[in-house]
């Protein structure tokens, strides 16, 4: 179980994760990896060149994920969030 919530940006084509979210009882079994996938090969139907999302570094388990999907820290911090992007 889980959700994902992004805001579209058609004029530029970028999108925001808003939120990625897996069930605490699914998390570590490979599903946010492939929901991952699955939210960027949507993105892409879209027309999607560009997606965005935020993460606290400190939680490494996300920001595996997110870096093994492509993702890149962009050097943006707010607070304790960091943002990182993927190039479509």
């Amino acid at each position: 179980m889980g959700f994902v919530m992004f805001y579209a940006d058609k004029k530029n084509r970028k999108y925001t994760l808003s939120r990625f979210m897996v069930d605490a009882s699914y998390q570590g079994k490979g599903f946010g990896r492939v929901a991952m996938e699955l939210v960027i090969k949507e993105l892409k139907k879209y027309g999607a060149s560009k997606v965005e999302l935020s993460v606290v570094p400190d939680n490494t388990t996300a920001v595996h994920v997110y870096e093994s999907a492509g993702f890149k820290f962009t050097g943006k911090t707010i607070f304790d969030v960091a943002f990182m992007e993927l190039e479509l």
